[in-house]
């Protein structure tokens, strides 16, 4: 599909492929309130677009290892180790330990994905 005809679906609220945003729990999250348009869909427009390859085995809530605010790795007695860093999926669930739905684990990796890099970046100036 050309990124023309993305856009228009998500303009006109075409929901013939996937069924976005039809269910109703769809549409409360959604904000969908006066049932014009689909506001499960839109466009995003400004750049930078940015895209992300994801498979199934990237969206799990495995635990791992504990973290401080800067992603730096923490032994047991909670000191750091200097210059290990752990993010998403390899660092202790930073929710704790509910599995909240599919796909709650893409947020905290690239947040702390996002984080680790700028405290690596400062760490080595």
């Amino acid at each position: 599909m050309r990124l023309g005809a993305v856009t228009a679906v998500a303009v006109d609220g075409d929901r013939e492929d996937f069924r976005r945003g039809e269910p109703v729990w769809e549409r409360y999250k959604a904000h969908a309130r006066d049932g014009s348009g689909n506001a499960a869909l839109g466009t995003v427009e400004r750049a930078p677009f940015v895209a992300v390859p994801l498979n199934r085995s990237t969206l799990d809530t495995k635990g791992g290892a504990r973290t401080n605010e800067r992603a730096q790795v923490l032994r047991p007695d909670g000191s750091i180790i200097p210059g290990l860093y752990c993010a998403g999926n390899a660092m202790a669930n930073p929710i704790g330990t509910r599995a909240v739905g599919a796909g709650t684990t893409i947020g905290p990796c690239l947040t702390w994905g996002h984080i680790a890099g700028l405290n690596l970046l400062l760490e080595n100036r």
